[in-house]
């Protein structure tokens, strides 16, 4: 059930009055309409600042507080230029059953979320690389850093989206057999399994030669703010990981069971690029 942007304003106003914040101004903003969240801004008349407020698509409260824990441990550990969430209140449900989160507003470029905008793409991929690369760059003391874990299962993935998508291959007919044509003809080497600690002991075998607790490398830009180029091992696995990556945000969208335009066009713009590498054997051998 989604909230009019009148109704988060009072339970918004409720919520800063609860928690002695100050009250809130005139309106607020949307800023963007994200596939996992939606962010609106909005400022606090009594001190003129401004904030953000997050709400989550996502049920498990659990996730959200790992996100904000972690958010936390950039911030104080590590001195990284994020910005942690507002505690009190921390996470509060709103009347429709989402999770919400207070943070502080930091100014800068607004881009209009297009797909046509390219700068915006660029910009954002670029960003991402860097802070990558930061966090797994290596330290005085010539170790990595501690918080470098690579979050996806890619063998539970496989496994979900071949067992546990009957729905969804009903319902998307055309999506679930462009994602099991790369699923079948890209991640061979990926077997079926569906004990959990048979998949931890082939991604631990598959992983042993790579320097431990990288995430995501896909950009030279990655390599240069870490500092040490990918090893061949990384290169061999890199289109693999491409796949499973976006494998696991599909599969996240078919989890939400959001309306048909809407996981059509998610997951269509997810397909595109992975379609791309599958059909072009020299793309990975070219970025290298």
């Amino acid at each position: 059930m989604a909230l009019s942007k009148e109704l988060i304003f009072e339970e918004l106003s409720l919520i800063l009055m609860k928690y002695s914040l100050g009250k809130l101004s005139s309106s607020i903003e949307q800023i963007t309409d994200g596939w996992t969240n939606l962010t609106y801004k909005f400022q606090i008349e009594s001190n003129g600042k401004f904030y953000i407020l997050r709400i989550y698509h996502s049920d498990r409260e659990e996730n959200i507080q790992v996100e904000l824990n972690f958010i936390s441990y950039l911030y104080n550990q590590i001195h990284l230029p994020v910005v942690p969430s507002i505690d009190p209140p921390g996470i509060f449900l709103l009347t429709n059953q989402y999770y919400c989160v207070i943070f502080p507003f930091i100014d800068g470029i607004k881009y209009i979320n297009t797909p046509q905008n390219y700068l915006r793409q660029l910009g954002q991929t670029l960003e991402i690389s860097r802070f990558l690369g930061q966090l797994h760059s290596i330290n005085n003391e010539n170790t990595l850093s501690i918080c470098n874990y690579r979050v996806i299962n890619i063998v539970d993935t496989k496994y979900q989206l071949i067992n546990s998508c009957d729905k969804f291959q009903k319902d998307y007919k055309d999506l679930y057999k462009r994602i099991r044509k790369i699923i079948d003809e890209c991640t061979s080497m990926i077997p079926v399994i569906e004990n959990e600690f048979e998949q931890i002991m082939f991604e631990r075998n598959l992983e042993k030669n790579l320097p431990k607790d990288y995430a995501k490398q896909f950009l030279i830009e990655y390599q240069h703010t870490r500092k040490m180029s990918l090893t061949n091992d990384e290169w061999n696995l890199l289109e693999l990981y491409c796949y499973m990556t976006i494998f696991h945000q599909i599969l996240f969208i078919i989890h939400l069971q959001d309306n048909e335009k809407i996981i059509n066009e998610m997951i269509n713009e997810l397909l595109l690029p992975i379609e791309e590498i599958s059909q072009n054997k020299t793309f990975l051998r070219d970025i290298r």
